[in-house]
């Protein structure tokens, strides 16, 4: 499967789960997930990423793998976070493990 394949269902599902309850310590890791890559994606030139990120790590130590790709990215390009190539590779691995096309080609699998 493909990011961008499943991107929308994933997202319209992490909204409706936000709808019912706007209490962050009852979200699950997809609406972690959401949450954070909708606000990241939309965020302008000196926009504050700094939550959107947390969400996204969040929801990536929780194991959903949208989040483990999306951070992994973040890390081999320093966008939100130190770049780090290891952690970066880290994550995509992660995300490899549970079937994502997107992060077998970005280890070259």
């Amino acid at each position: 499967m493909k990011f961008s394949d499943i991107i929308m269902d994933t997202i319209s599902r992490g909204m409706e789960k936000y709808k019912s309850s706007s209490e962050a310590n009852t979200w699950d890791a997809e609406t972690k997930f959401v949450l954070g890559y909708v606000d990241l994606s939309g965020a302008k030139p000196g926009d504050s990423i700094e939550f959107p990120i947390h969400l996204i790590k969040l929801s990536a130590e929780e194991g959903f793998m949208h989040a483990q790709y999306i951070i992994g990215n973040c890390y081999h390009d320093g966008y939100g976070v130190n770049r780090d190539t290891n952690k970066a590779v880290y994550w995509w691995q992660k995300a490899a493990s549970q079937g994502l096309v997107d992060a077998k080609e970005k280890l070259g699998v």
